[in-house]
């Protein structure tokens, strides 16, 4: 009896184990089936979201281009001849006239000083001949010399006159050749480039130096025709330099073509930029805005925070961990600074969800992580204070 009384014991320990295991297994499986039915919460950081600022806004026509120097002089060699006496470089600043190099041109200053005594052979012939005929009519007044002789004589002195213009012709003709072996600046400003080492042989039209004027600078744009009539010569125009974006430069319109692209349908436009110390560097690519309607204060997101379905705009707004889409109204666009204004459905301090490094849908619950979430909690001070 005692025997079957432990082996009944035994099975009931078993039993209430095995139905212990199988309840804190059931348990578990509960507990994880309620955490996989939980919603995931996906991380944004600062390179996926971007704050609606309120700022103040030069609204007008977008216009890029490089600015140039105003004023580009293509040095080139007008005789053929070899280079010598270089007294410039890259870089070296010059004044309008002033001596770049010399060519050693063969034969052509020997020929302008033979011209010079050419010419003074001619003066002594015409000289000698006017004295002959002035004899020649004391005779012929007296009657000691036929009319004949006088008119010879008279002719004489004609064709001695011609010789001393040809001859000062062609002088002249050499003494501006010599001229062009002196290779002089043709304006005021700087050497961008030197092409030629001294010694070197050239000819004539082959490029030597290249002087630019940079203390004024030039961009030329194109701007749609729709928007040709807000435009006028005088306007301001504001510049963002894409070296140096945080220096402000201010241009104004210099000149507007009068005629489109017919293929482009786009005007042409000259921007003129002072530049009196040089300090802006010629080249550079910059974006501009050409100040048709002033400075306004506006609410601006970056243009990649616009998205379009058809005619419809809408932005991503991360509101209380949501992302939420709305239906927004937007204004003038600022090309150089990459921003649009919206001027209804987003307000200032909202975040916004630009390009995203994950796919995100309305209604997906997230959290801003990193700079993003300190700026989030730095405006949600701002606005409680």
């Amino acid at each position: 009896m005692q025997r079957y009384g432990r082996q009944f014991f035994k099975a009931a320990a078993l039993v209430a184990t095995v139905a212990l295991t199988a309840a804190m297994t059931g348990c578990n499986n509960a507990e994880q089936s309620e955490t996989a039915n939980e919603p995931a919460i996906l991380t944004l950081g600062e390179r996926d979201v971007a704050v609606a600022e309120n700022i103040r806004l030069e609204a007008g026509v977008p216009v890029s281009g490089t600015l140039e120097p105003s004023e580009i002089a293509d040095v080139k060699a007008q005789v053929a001849g070899n280079i010598t006496g270089v007294r410039v470089d890259a870089g070296s600043p010059v004044s309008r006239g002033q001596v770049l190099a010399v060519i050693v041109a063969e034969g052509i200053r020997s020929q302008a000083a033979s011209t010079q005594a050419a010419i003074a052979a001619a003066q002594a012939q015409l000289d000698l001949a006017r004295q002959r005929m002035e004899s020649m009519k004391s005779l012929y007044e007296t009657g000691a010399v036929a009319k004949l002789e006088y008119d010879n004589a008279r002719t004489a002195v004609e064709a001695a006159q011609a010789q001393l213009a040809a001859t000062r012709a062609q002088a002249t003709g050499a003494q501006e050749q010599a001229g062009r072996a002196t290779v002089n600046s043709p304006l005021g400003g700087i050497v961008s480039a030197r092409m030629v080492n001294e010694g070197e042989a050239v000819n004539p039209g082959q490029q030597l130096f290249r002087v630019v004027n940079s203390s004024t600078l030039e961009l030329a744009g194109q701007i749609p025709i729709s928007q040709r009539a807000s435009v006028h010569v005088g306007q301001p125009v504001s510049l963002t330099l894409s070296a140096d974006p945080d220096r402000p430069v201010r241009g104004s319109i210099a000149r507007i073509e009068p005629v489109a692209n017919l293929q482009t349908r786009q005007v042409g436009v000259y921007v003129r930029v002072d530049n009196p110390g040089g300090n802006i560097v010629a080249g550079q690519y910059v974006d501009g805005t050409i100040l048709t309607e002033g400075v306004i204060s506006a609410t601006v997101v970056p243009q990649d925070a616009i998205r379009r379905r058809g005619d419809t705009a809408y932005a991503l707004v991360v509101a209380q961990g949501t992302v939420m889409e709305r239906k927004v109204t937007l204004g003038r666009r600022n090309d150089a600074r990459g921003v649009v204004e919206v001027t209804s459905g987003i307000q200032a301090g909202e975040h916004v969800i630009t390009v995203p490094t994950v796919q995100v849908e309305t209604g997906t619950q997230v959290r801003l992580g990193g700079n993003a979430a300190q700026n989030a909690t730095a405006d949600s001070v701002g606005k409680e204070n």
